[in-house]
């Protein structure tokens, strides 16, 4: 009985709390929208910016760039590249369960 009391005073806080946050989001709207026109221009003029932006990918032509090694091991589960030292495989599946528990 006590617990039925108590969910149905969550279930009216929890009413009466959206209730209150609905009203004062669609009070609120009208305020957002008219501070949101005044910066349309603002934000298609920065748009309008960020679509005349070229990277640069120069980097990857570099012959330094193209003489690093890979230092990670591979993820087709093949021989470590150059330069990795002793990296072995993880368990072929994870979700096993380990053989020592």
């Amino acid at each position: 009985m006590r617990q039925n009391i108590l969910v149905v005073l969550l279930i009216c806080i929890l009413l009466a709390s959206g209730f209150i946050w609905f009203r004062y989001m669609r009070d609120a709207s009208p305020a957002g929208q008219a501070l949101g026109a005044a910066d349309t221009s603002e934000r298609i003029e920065q748009y309008k910016q960020l679509q005349n932006l070229k990277p640069d990918l120069s980097i990857f032509i570099d012959p330094l760039f193209r003489s690093l090694e890979r230092t990670l091991p591979s993820p087709t589960g093949g021989p470590p590249a150059l330069g990795t030292g002793d990296i072995r495989a993880g368990r072929t599946n994870p979700f096993n369960p380990l053989s020592g528990e």
